[in-house]
């Protein structure tokens, strides 16, 4: 299906080439996906000018297979889960992508919508040999959409969420429960909005009182994995926390 290189690499065209994506500018494509798929120059994709042939230089790019994996998880059609199932095979690794409830695509259209314009949101994000359902990698941030199967499944997802915590330091998780998506989503924006007046409060000298009340903004209120909805709202709401 793709050709690897000498450099254990994929090329761009061939992985536009076997996705057939219907945005057919390979140029805008690959910009695209680079940015939704969070990768870094240098580290999952390699780029090179070519030679003039009279025309417009030519950058030629060159991904890692993981970083093609990414790729084809971000495009969200059967082609990008065919590529992607291929290059797994490839690696001998598990398949991390799984079939997504309804619930969870209009779950994801809600947060995409409501995000817009304010940071990009990246599904089935693949770290280690686990999927994060949403990642928010401008600000570090994990959402997991937990159907009620999770419920059963709390030992093994705090297992998960330590090891990927490992891995990317400081990221933050939010568990979203189905039938609580509009708590979900509070969390969500209550998290945004303690990092963009954090990133404020830092340019304020430490006398001024403005913005002062984002001190008591206890964080430890989205460290909440095990606690029942009934508990997060009492915390939130009652405690007045």
């Amino acid at each position: 299906m793709l050709t690897i290189n000498e450099r254990n690499r994929v090329y761009g065209e061939d992985i536009h080439i076997a996705i057939q994506s219907k945005n057919k500018n390979y140029r805008s494509w690959i910009n695209g996906k680079i940015y939704y798929a969070d990768l870094q120059e240098g580290k999952d994709y390699f780029s090179e000018m070519l030679k003039s042939t009279g025309g417009r230089p030519k950058t030629q790019y060159e991904f890692t297979l993981d970083a093609a994996k990414k790729i084809a998880l971000v495009e969200q059609s059967k082609n990008g889960m065919i590529l992607y199932r291929y290059l797994c095979q490839l690696d001998n690794v598990e398949v991390l992508y799984e079939p997504r409830t309804r619930k969870e695509l209009l779950f994801e259209m809600v947060l995409n919508e409501i995000l817009e314009g304010i940071t990009k949101v990246i599904p089935q994000y693949p770290i280690l040999n686990y999927r994060i359902d949403f990642y928010l990698p401008e600000i570090n941030l994990a959402i997991e959409y937990d159907g009620k199967e999770h419920s059963t499944r709390r030992a093994h997802d705090n297992k998960r969420q330590k090891e990927i915590e490992s891995e990317i330091k400081f990221i933050k998780f939010i568990r979203v429960d189905e039938g609580n998506e509009n708590v979900g989503i509070n969390l969500i924006l209550k998290y945004l909005f303690h990092i963009a007046y954090w990133k404020y409060e830092q340019e304020l000298s430490n006398e001024s009182n403005e913005f002062m009340f984002l001190k008591k903004f206890d964080v430890s209120i989205l460290d909440d994995c095990g606690k029942t909805m009934n508990e997060r709202i009492n915390d939130i709401f009652i405690k007045g926390v």
